[in-house]
């Protein structure tokens, strides 16, 4: 989880091999600036590596830009030669990326977010994962014309291997969810109380 938790605070430090003109860029890139974006998952091995007890933190910021369906980069990574950790962190990473405004985009709408990751789902995403992340109780309350203000979901996560329980706490817990653990389904209920709506982590 240590290396989980490094991994997404260093997710985008090859940015700094970056040109400052290209990632403040508020148009779209061209070809060759594309070029230079997309080796900066390189630039993050390349610094990371050397540092002993930071290359098991690797995993995302050198493999969260690969896809699914193998289009992603740096190397083309499909499917399950992506590692778990890129995996979720993608997810997680594009969530934040649609929900910010940005130089060369304003933020989108909570629904049109979600729908992107859906439609996603099997070509850029993990389509295990971003089913689990769609699945995340958010209740979106509308005014008149407008979108209000996300109240976020308590989950409870049954897991009897308290490292699992763990890892989706640390996923969830990106979202701002108000989170609850139990190891079984007896102590969920006394957990969380007969009324609530539980999600059990799948098991292997």
């Amino acid at each position: 989880m240590t290396a989980l938790r490094r991994g997404a605070l260093l997710h985008d430090i090859g940015k700094i091999g970056v040109p400052d003109g290209i990632l403040h860029k508020p148009g779209p890139l061209t070809a060759e600036e594309w070029v230079l974006m997309r080796l900066h998952p390189v630039h993050a091995r390349q610094m990371l590596e050397p540092i002993g007890f930071l290359r098991p933190s690797l995993d995302i910021p050198y493999c969260h830009h690969e896809k699914w369906d193998g289009t992603g980069y740096p190397n083309g990574l499909a499917g399950g030669q992506i590692p778990l950790a890129a995996r979720v962190f993608a997810v997680v990473d594009v969530w934040d990326a649609l929900r910010s405004a940005r130089p060369y985009h304003a933020a989108w709408t909570e629904r049109d977010a979600l729908k992107y990751v859906r439609e996603q789902a099997g070509k850029h995403f993990d389509p295990e994962v971003a089913g689990l992340f769609l699945r995340l109780d958010r209740e979106t309350p509308r005014g008149a014309g407008a979108e209000a203000d996300v109240v976020m979901a308590t989950v409870l996560i049954v897991d009897d291997r308290s490292a699992n329980r763990e890892f989706l706490t640390t996923l969830l817990g990106y979202g701002g969810h108000r989170l609850l653990e139990a190891a079984d389904g007896a102590e969920g209920l006394a957990v969380a109380g007969p009324s609530a709506r539980t999600w059990s982590s799948p098991t292997s």
